[in-house]
């Protein structure tokens, strides 16, 4: 499997996940112009796009991606209603489904607004069943998982990398909406990364975190390659990598 970023920030969060012949887009937070010209225009390789919750800048370009003939995933999105191609699914308990060759289970996160994480798996003929964890813009993961390759894990903040200025509110919104490099440790430490080949930090704060720091402290309690996603990263030379 292929993991590509095509932007991680709180500005739009974009990605695909290929095993080389479907896709699977998470997030549709960025114009469907930057998502074409990033697959060089193979977008029909997409089977869904999965989101997580409603904020902007992982839900605001839904409608493109809808136009586009691909059909979404989402816990809630009041503007697309009875639309033939969104698919709801839970927020308060775990749900699986299958899309092409990819099967898929969503599990309810605590954020700020109803959200979700997903756990993505495929069959290889190398190495079996393979799992990839897609986790962002929660406080933490109440469940464990098995099998894991991969990791996407959204690392917002640290502790130590908060900035002492910022607002109230904002500070509020981030540390009971957000991962900090504190809880994203011990969910590494809770589950069995036996099998897991790479990890990936997503969506760091521009104001409130230290990517390198995040990703040296990751390797080092994990012994896993460790890549941090460029807030912009289509074309960036971190933005894509091979699992």
């Amino acid at each position: 499997m292929e993991f590509k970023a095509l932007a991680s920030s709180s500005s739009g969060n974009a990605y695909i996940l290929s095993d080389g012949g479907e896709s699977i887009m998470i997030e549709a937070g960025i114009p469907w112009p930057k998502v074409q010209k990033a697959m060089d225009f193979q977008t029909g390789a997409i089977q869904a796009c999965l989101v997580t919750h409603g904020h902007k800048d992982h839900s605001g370009y839904v409608g493109s991606v809808l136009r586009a003939g691909i059909d979404v995933y989402t816990p809630f999105d009041e503007r697309f209603v009875g639309h033939h191609r969104i698919h709801f699914v839970p927020s308060d308990q775990q749900f699986g489904f299958t899309v092409g060759r990819w099967s898929i289970k969503s599990f309810p996160v605590k954020h700020d607004v109803v959200c979700v994480g997903y756990l993505i798996g495929r069959v290889s003929l190398e190495y079996g069943i393979e799992r990839v964890l897609y986790l962002t813009d929660c406080l933490y993961s109440p469940f464990r998982f098995k099998g894991l390759a991969m990791i996407l894990l959204g690392v917002n903040y640290s502790k130590d990398t908060i900035s002492p200025d910022i607002e109230p509110a904002v500070r509020k919104h981030i540390i009971q909406g957000h991962m900090s490099l504190q809880t994203a440790i011990e969910l590494l430490k809770a589950n069995d990364l036996s099998r897991v080949r790479e990890i990936w930090i997503l969506h760091c704060s521009a104001q409130n975190s230290n990517a390198e720091m995040f990703k040296r402290e990751i390797e080092k309690l994990t012994g896993k390659p460790t890549f941090v996603a460029a807030e912009n990263a289509c074309g960036a030379p971190n933005g894509r990598h091979d699992l």
